[in-house]
Parts: C-alpha cells; structure tokens; sequence
C-alpha cells in the first residue's frame, strides 16, 4: 500500500480537529460496524477495519507544537505535505508566526491559514511572506468539498514539487550519457512541470475566490 498522505491540523479548539478527522479521514458507516459486529458473534473472527482513508492526520493544539511537529518529522524523513493552520491560538503564538517557523524547518509544505475573520488582510500576508505561491486562505465555517479539494489538490502538488527539486537535484547532465536516458529524463521533468502548472491554475482560482 502506497505511503499515505501526511496532512499537520494546527487548531486549539478540539470540535475543529475533530470535524477535519470526520471529513479527511471518514470512519467505518454504523451499518459496516454492526455487520463486523455479528460476524465476530457468530464466527468468533474479528474482521481486521480497513482504513480506506488516503490521509494521515496530525494534530497540534498550539503554534510551537505544531512547529516541534513539524521539525520531529522532517527530521525522520517524515514530512508532512499540507498544514491547516488556526490564525488565533491563545495563549500562544499565533498562526502567522508558526507559519513562519515552520516554513525555516521545511520550505517545501504547503500551508492553509484559517480565519473566521480577517485579522490580517491578504495584503498584510503578503507582505510578510512574499508572493508565495504555497499559502491559501480558508474562511470558516468551513465548507467539507473545500476542505477535501483543497487536501488532495495540495498533496499532489507538494509531490510533484518534490520531485521535481528531486530531479533537479540528481540529474547532472553528462556529455557521454546517452542521449536515450538524457531525453527520457527531460521527458519525465516536463511531464510534472505539465501537471504542477496545471494544479497550480486550479489552486490560483480557489485563492482568488477565499481573497474576495
């Protein structure tokens, strides 16, 4: 089975961390639990669950554990791919700052601010990160389709990034490599270049519909 998708909730009210468990990762319908529940009556055999979720929820209820979250996995070579982070966490730092802590530990995560109302303009966001094309807005109350578009949608995108850093990282174009493996190894490159611009676009549309 394929690594699951590593997703950082950064919210210090529970009832929030507990509604992205509900849609990110869905438990098994009642009727599913009380069929399990009868064969296991019956038969004396427990079916093993099977989590059919593509994702990996961590949770942090305030800005610095998020931050040590973070810093542990990177260093395990666990990164997480997308953080939704609370604007305001009393009675610590808010999530402006931990962004910014957590962008030094690991450039590469993608980043979703969340507001109920706007303490910081996208201009002031701006200012403070740059244009930044890993930072998006969601407002609350959250809607359930935004939250698992915007999941998938930046779970991809970090692992195309990812791999396409990789590429350019590891392939040193040599006069003497054959120009097969040269073109194939520019082939795979510009075939993720296609797919993170077109990701890219999508996500420049739900930017600006979370900015008006």
């Amino acid at each position: 089975m394929a690594d699951k998708k590593r997703i950082l909730i950064i919210d210090d009210l529970i009832s929030i961390q507990e509604d992205f468990a509900k849609i990110l990762c869905p438990k098994q319908n009642s009727a599913s639990k009380k069929l399990d529940e009868m064969n296991e009556t019956l038969f004396g055999k427990k079916k093993a669950k099977q989590d059919s979720s593509e994702f990996e929820l961590t949770f942090a209820s305030q800005g610095q554990e998020g931050i040590d979250i973070v810093k542990n996995a990177h260093e395990l070579n666990k990164p997480h791919a997308v953080a939704f982070v609370d604007v305001q966490m009393p009675p610590g730092i808010d999530g402006i700052e931990t962004i910014e802590q957590i962008w030094k530990i690991d450039s590469f995560i993608q980043i979703v601010i969340c507001t109920a109302y706007a303490k910081y303009t996208w201009v002031d966001i701006q200012n403070r990160f740059g244009d930044t094309d890993r930072l998006f807005i969601l407002k609350k109350p959250f809607d359930q389709i935004e939250i698992l578009n915007l999941a998938t949608t930046l779970t991809k995108r970090w692992k195309i990034d990812r791999e396409i850093n990789r590429q350019l990282l590891e392939h040193k174009p040599n006069p003497k490599e054959e120009g097969g493996k040269l073109d194939l190894a520019l082939k795979k490159m510009n075939d993720n270049v296609q797919k993170l611009k077109l990701l890219n676009d999508k996500l420049e549309e739900q930017k600006r519909k979370a900015t008006r």
